[in-house]
């Protein structure tokens, strides 16, 4: 990751802390679980059949995951990178899907 998301200070790779404090690690977790709720958001309103609604969501969530690329380099926290890209893969196959 070139620069902080919370402060914009440069940070070198493999640093998992800025000097402002600021936890990739941590904010990583929480970017996951924010998707993984919204997927689950979107799964839910395809299992009722509002396709339309679970059509918005997993837009959005491949949205979300774009404004991530921007400001994580996936090299940190790699479980949680496997797990977003998870999302990220069954987002696109339920639209398909759908």
């Amino acid at each position: 990751m070139p620069y902080c998301p919370n402060c914009g200070a440069f940070v070198p790779s493999g640093d998992s802390t800025c000097s402002c404090g600021t936890s990739f690690i941590l904010s990583f977790r929480e970017d996951y679980e924010k998707l993984r709720d919204m997927y689950n958001e979107a799964s839910s309103y395809e299992r009722n059949g509002n396709y339309s609604r679970a059509s918005q969501v997993y837009n959005n969530i491949l949205d979300e995951i774009h404004i991530l690329e921007r400001d994580w380099d996936f090299g940190y926290g790699s479980d949680s990178y496997d797990e977003i890209s998870r999302i990220e893969s069954d987002a696109r196959d339920a639209l398909r899907r759908i």
